[in-house]
């Protein structure tokens, strides 16, 4: 789909929950119940019950049995919506955005409103913009892209003091920061001002590593001074974690491997799994860290991970059955 990278990157690049304590996970809410509430408000046009959900689900204890922020599936189940429209679609974008107008000039002091008609311009300007190389935009296409994307940015520059009450504000001017290039907009500072107000947020973190890639004229070191910078964000015993988060999203999300360059540092990341999986033992987390160290060669701890497994692997989370069936043999030891 034209938009499923970008809408990885704004919803399910994973708001995980950077700084949990103790709590027993399991009776938090599910990710299927999350969605299934956010969709019935959706098909009734309940503003208000979209609002009560998104201000619970901001709360720091709003999180789901892998340790994400709740809020990231009741933004992912928003932009699910229009992941399938392409640029030409003008009467269903028109649509959602009429949807989201009304919602902020109903609630005009509701953040969630903002962030979602700022969310659904930003994502109209991509699908001019689309996945291809820069060489291969149809040169009518880049000023409606810059048009919408700005209007995005400029719609919570003006409401900012109701806006940046959702964590989602600040993702949002990262996307625009990086893709607009106004002076107005510089991105670590943003960063820096999100996760300093959000540091339990991790689609913050992931953004600003997603644009420091090589392919978007990045660097792995830029990657890495960026992890480093990023650790200093959150309390030193969920740095390991963090590092490792931003370097799995990447592996998972964006095909990025790390492993033989010489700025990632296993150490940390591999502290990194060991304590994610401790607080956090659900299914998805052990396959995702159990991938994560397969790729590594790290034997021991992919045998060991793979042993807490309790159900039926998710091929998708080791991007095929073939790279799962190369990670079990390597367990067992069968692929020497």
């Amino acid at each position: 789909m034209l938009l499923k990278r970008i809408g990885v990157v704004l919803a399910l690049i994973l708001g995980w929950h950077l700084s949990a304590d103790s709590r027993a996970w399991s009776s938090q809410e599910t990710e299927s119940s999350i969605s299934s509430k956010v969709q019935a408000s959706v098909e009734s046009d309940d503003y208000a019950a979209l609002d009560r959900l998104a201000a619970s689900y901001r709360s720091p204890k709003a999180i789901t049995e892998n340790g994400e922020s709740s809020l990231t599936y009741f933004y992912r189940t928003l932009s699910n919506r229009y992941l399938s429209f392409d640029k030409d679609d003008s009467e269903q974008w028109d649509a959602r955005i009429r949807w989201a107008q009304r919602w902020v000039e109903m609630q005009p002091k509701s953040a969630t409103a903002h962030v979602v008609l700022a969310r659904t311009w930003f994502n109209r300007g991509m699908s001019y913009r689309g996945e291809v190389a820069s060489r291969e935009v149809p040169a009518a296409n880049w000023d409606p892209y810059r048009l919408y994307v700005g209007k995005a940015a400029d719609h919570l520059l003006a409401n900012r003091s109701v806006a940046e009450r959702d964590p989602y504000y600040y993702s949002i001017m990262q996307h625009a920061a990086f893709r607009l290039k106004r002076p107005d907009l510089v991105e670590i500072q943003i960063f820096d001002e999100g996760a300093a107000r959000y540091p339990y947020f991790f689609g913050l973190f992931s953004v600003s590593a997603f644009y420091r890639m090589p392919s978007y004229g990045g660097s792995f070191e830029a990657i890495e001074n960026f992890a480093r910078h990023a650790m200093a964000h959150v309390p030193p015993k969920d740095g390991d974690v963090l590092y490792f988060r931003i370097y799995e999203d990447l592996l998972v999300n964006a095909g990025l491997h790390p492993f033989g360059t010489s700025t990632f540092d296993w150490a940390v990341a591999s502290r990194g799994i060991d304590r994610l999986v401790a607080q956090y033992p659900s299914q998805r987390n052990l396959e995702r860290s159990a991938y994560f160290a397969c790729i590594a060669e790290d034997r021991e701890r992919t045998t060991r991970l793979m042993k807490q497994l309790r159900s039926t692997p998710d091929f998708n989370l080791w991007g095929s059955e073939v790279v799962y069936d190369y990670c079990k043999q390597m367990a067992a030891g069968t692929n020497q």
